[in-house]
């Protein structure tokens, strides 16, 4: 019997392991790593146009987690004139309703 741990699926920097790919049935919830994936997917492949021409940022759940975590404001705009939100049309972050930075998984709604 496969473990939820056994790696089902890798694009690029991601990888989804039976775990994730089993939230992708009916009434289940996503995690971030799936939202990473999918974002990875989309950067890569389907808006590879928009990201390089800077019409589209997506920012993933890795990203926007530090974002909100940094010491300060200043850190954080650091971070963002990395990614040139500026520059695009649209931008789109995943984030969560976690309110505990401490606890790993303690978002549930995305």
């Amino acid at each position: 019997m496969p473990s939820v741990n056994d790696k089902v699926l890798s694009y690029g920097d991601s990888c989804l392991r039976k775990g994730d790919a089993d939230l992708l049935k009916h009434g289940q919830w996503l995690n971030d790593q799936v939202i990473s994936f999918w974002f990875e997917y989309l950067v890569r492949d389907k808006y590879k146009d928009l990201v390089s021409s800077h019409q589209i940022l997506l920012v993933p759940p890795s990203l926007t987690f530090i974002l909100a975590t940094v010491g300060s404001p200043q850190e954080a705009s650091m971070l963002l004139e990395t990614m040139q939100p500026d520059r695009a049309e649209v931008a789109v972050f995943a984030i969560n309703d976690s309110n505990d930075i401490g606890a790993a998984n303690s978002g549930f709604h995305w």
